[in-house]
């Protein structure tokens, strides 16, 4: 797994520049607004427990503490900087006792995560863009581990028109590829690398992404 998030010497000198927005990719209200969308629309309730995985510096968890009821969000990033510049400057002080610090962990998506619970959903946004094919798999195996048996994990793919294709320009101009970081998938394999997790998979058709990504989600099979 290499990204640039696995820098941390990096992130942390950013996250000392205060850039932990950017750290993230930006684009602060609007992913965050579309991200507390997209989850509310497949079903998501202030009494539902949510895992973000890859949770950075709080762009979505900063609404979703206060969409749910307290102690209902949770989150891991390969980044502990990234987390406490999330939690300091983007939370306020109802927000910190709605969710403790203590439910942030620091952990890598590839490997076993340090909750001992399961969640009703799971996200994953801008998070597998970043990885390679191998590690997408690990990850989804581990993440369909934390889902409750009718939980859903909503994640984003850059999505390629099939395996074969080495390097995609999008339209809305971000450049993908097979090799390296951001990373595309077709939809057969993100099919593929779920059956082996146990989920089945459908992409959502009206999920529309600022930088193209697409949305699928996974839900354990009965």
């Amino acid at each position: 797994m290499s990204s640039r998030y696995t820098d941390k010497k990096l992130v942390d000198s950013l996250v000392q520049k205060h850039r932990h927005r950017h750290l993230v990719g930006g684009l602060w209200d609007e992913i965050a607004g579309l991200q507390l969308k997209t989850v509310v629309r497949h079903g998501l309730t202030p009494g539902h427990s949510l895992l973000d995985a890859g949770c950075g510096s709080l762009r979505a968890g900063h609404l979703l503490i206060s969409h749910l009821n307290p102690r209902n969000y949770f989150g891991f990033d390969y980044n502990d900087s990234l987390i406490e510049a999330g939690y300091r400057a983007e939370l306020d002080a109802d927000q910190k006792d709605r969710c403790p610090r203590s439910q942030l962990k620091v952990a890598d998506v590839t490997q076993t995560l340090p909750f001992e619970r399961r969640f009703d959903f799971v996200l994953a946004f801008s998070l597998f863009t970043h990885l390679d094919r191998e590690s997408v798999s690990n990850g989804i195996k581990v993440l369909a581990d934390a889902l409750s048996t009718d939980g859903k994990l909503l994640a984003t793919f850059f999505i390629a028109p099939d395996r074969t294709v080495d390097k995609i320009t999008h339209k809305e101009g971000v450049v993908t590829f097979s090799d390296q970081d951001p990373y595309h998938l077709s939809l057969d394999e993100i099919r593929e690398i779920g059956l082996r997790a146990g989920l089945s998979s459908v992409k959502d058709t009206e999920f529309t992404h600022p930088r193209g990504q697409s949305l699928v989600v996974f839900k354990p099979n009965s």
